[in-house]
């Protein structure tokens, strides 16, 4: 009953934040939107018309849209928006249930308010992205219900794998969970998962030379340079902002405690505040599992995800911090209820309510700073940059040189030259002058800060082709370049 009454104060919390600030799209959901267009639209799988190269991380989340489009003809980032926010109350909800399951009830009611409400797990939603989706398979696959095996499970388990490369992690947690039941179990849960997966990775292969997304090779080249720990960090960054709702900060955590002056305090700070969240997260742990030993599952799950991207040490996009969120949001609540109850012994009630309305007021503030900061400049920057260009961006023969190319490539035609290599793999070998010389693009669209990384303001190749023909945006600004011999595009200098 919880559950249904959350579930319907979460669709109209969504739905009257939807009619505020509409579709949000994140630069890289539109990768994954340019794929799903050109597919509903005939022309492939494909990110540039006729070049066969997986540059999305969410081949399922992409076939969807593409079928939704085509059925309905809406446009795609409403659909998207619409479906990730779907999966966001879908999480809210399974919290609820999973706490009932684990003898807290009221706790995963409330757990699933807040996670409704965290900005960290709102703005992929609103950016359109698969996270939702991913982390409600996950928790659908890992549910601590009787029987770990079923049909629905492994449903869950394939779409998680071909939501995000991740759910390879779910995967194998179930396999594993399979296995103590019996060994063959386990051995028919393995091969039902590889079955279903099969028909994708045959065709992955097929079609784009290997079921491995291009985006997931060139990220992990591009992050060579990172320091060891950052994933580390980032996560215990993500344990010390749960009593906040887990706003969305700057990362690492250095920069979001910038007011403390002393680096000794600041670090005593952040060591001192994850030690107390942990320790707390750490009881209500313990005491779900105790109530329902099934609800291991889901712990291991998060302590495999978090272990996986620390040894990895990708370069951190915060939505890579949220499928962990909605079970340390859980974990949390219950162990800040035993320890009040513990505390407080018979005065407890009082204390909770007041904690629980104090947690619901924060994450209120929180989620509302976030909807106020929209639209969001960057990617309003990008299609104010792809408008300047005018008919020639909407020319498939034009080709415009990015590095962040999802806006870019989906408000416009054009084939999209990707120095990061996501859909332009041959980028990754050729460096800067190479790319030059091989494609020679008519356009550059970039943030300055992104072209001075790449080296291209400081060659004299790109200088000698190339002329500035536009500045727009504000915080960040973007730049237009134009090569010198290319005729058609708005040709107004920058003032």
């Amino acid at each position: 009953m919880r559950a249904t009454r959350l579930g319907l104060a979460g669709v109209a919390v969504v739905v009257l934040a939807m009619w505020a600030v509409g579709p949000q799209p994140i630069d890289d959901a539109y990768i994954t939107l340019r794929y799903a267009r050109s597919l509903a639209e005939g022309s492939g799988f494909v990110f540039n018309s006729g070049e066969r190269v997986l540059g999305t991380t969410t081949p399922l989340f992409a076939l969807l849209l593409a079928v939704l489009h085509w059925a309905s003809g809406v446009e795609l980032t409403w659909l998207a928006l619409v479906v990730s926010l779907a999966g966001h109350v879908g999480i809210a909800c399974m919290l609820a249930l999973i706490g009932r399951a684990g003898g807290a009830a009221r706790e995963g009611a409330l757990s699933g308010m807040l996670y409704l409400l965290a900005p960290l797990a709102l703005k992929p939603a609103f950016g359109c992205m698969e996270t939702s989706l991913f982390v409600l398979a996950c928790l659908l696959v890992l549910t601590p219900t009787e029987r770990p095996g079923g049909a629905g499970r492994i449903a869950a388990a394939v779409a998680a794998t071909l939501l995000r490369p991740e759910g390879v992690v779910v995967a194998a947690v179930h396999v594993l969970r399979c296995g103590l039941e019996s060994r063959r179990s386990a051995v028919r849960a393995g091969l039902v998962l590889a079955a279903a997966l099969a028909p994708w990775v045959i065709f992955a292969t097929w079609y784009f030379g290997s079921p491995m997304p291009q985006s997931v090779v060139a990220k992990w080249g591009d992050a060579a340079h990172l320091p060891r720990w950052l994933a580390a960090e980032n996560f215990w960054y993500l344990l010390i902002s749960i009593p906040i709702a887990a706003p969305m900060a700057r990362l690492p955590i250095a920069n979001t405690l910038t007011w403390i002056a002393s680096p000794v305090v600041r670090s005593l700070v952040v060591r001192g505040a994850g030690t107390l969240v942990a320790g707390v997260v750490a009881v209500g742990g313990v005491t779900l599992t105790r109530r329902n030993r099934r609800v291991v599952w889901l712990w291991l799950f998060a302590v495999a995800y978090v272990a996986a991207y620390c040894i990895a040490n990708p370069h951190m996009f915060p939505w890579y911090l949220v499928p962990p969120l909605p079970l340390l949001l859980l974990a949390f609540v219950v162990g800040g209820s035993v320890c009040v109850q513990t505390v407080f012994g018979a005065q407890a009630r009082p204390v909770r309510l007041g904690l629980a309305g104090c947690l619901i007021v924060g994450a209120t503030w929180q989620c509302a700073r976030l909807l106020r900061a929209y639209p969001t400049p960057r990617e309003a920057a990008y299609r104010a940059a792809v408008a300047r260009l005018g008919p020639a961006a909407q020319e498939p023969t034009t080709r415009i040189g990015a590095v962040e190319i999802g806006t870019i490539g989906y408000y416009s035609r054009a084939r999209i030259v990707d120095h990061l290599g996501l859909v332009t793999p041959e980028a990754l070998p050729l460096g800067t002058v190479g790319v030059l010389a091989r494609y020679a693009p008519d356009f550059y669209v970039a943030q300055p800060f992104f072209l001075n990384l790449h080296g291209l303001l400081d060659a004299p190749e790109f200088n000698a082709q190339y002329e500035l023909i536009a500045e727009v945006g504000v915080d960040p600004t973007v730049r237009v370049y134009r090569r010198r011999n290319v005729v058609g595009a708005d040709t107004m200098r920058a003032r």
